[in-house]
């Protein structure tokens, strides 16, 4: 297909953009007000675009779509996940890992579920899930081994994820 420039944004920097799953939606970050936000544009470029964060929180990345594309995480600097629902704007922070810059995040397949890993007090890093409608975190691996890179399957029936168990 044709090129097309959805943002015609002079002197500012945009980065990271990301398709919605349903085709719909590209997000991508901008300093067009000397600090990354987060910006949601139709693909078609039809529609103007919108501010999705305004806090100036440093340095926001790795965007997210849940399958459903109705919600978005993205992560900062200091290893804090947060959620957006796209319909309405609202932000949620998730969790929080001062050990790693970015947090594995795993949808599920039905976009209720987040899987993610956090390092415990001890330096190993354990498998949690996140409810989101109840927003409810449940630890689903013990802290004896290091556990980190969880994925649902695409049926979401199995959540796969590395152990060292050395």
């Amino acid at each position: 297909g044709i090129a097309r420039n959805l943002t015609n944004t002079a002197g500012v920097a945009e980065r990271d953009p990301m398709w919605s799953p349903d085709g719909k939606w590209i997000t991508y970050f901008s300093d067009e007000s000397d600090e990354y936000e987060l910006y949601l544009v139709q693909s078609d470029g039809k529609s103007e675009r919108r501010q999705l964060t305004s806090d100036g929180t440093p340095f926001k990345h790795a965007t997210s779509w849940s399958p459903d594309s109705t919600q978005l995480l993205y992560t900062g600097k200091a290893g804090d996940v947060h959620l957006v629902d796209i319909a309405s704007g609202d932000r949620r922070h998730i969790v929080s890992d001062t050990f790693a810059q970015k947090p594995a995040t795993s949808w599920s397949h039905d976009s209720k579920w987040i899987a993610y890993d956090r390092t415990d007090d001890n330096g190993m890093s354990s498998i949690w899930i996140y409810e989101i409608e109840a927003d409810e975190h449940h630890r689903i691996t013990s802290d004896m081994f290091n556990d980190a890179s969880p994925a649902f399957d695409r049926e979401g029936d199995y959540l796969y994820f590395n152990s060292g168990r050395t």
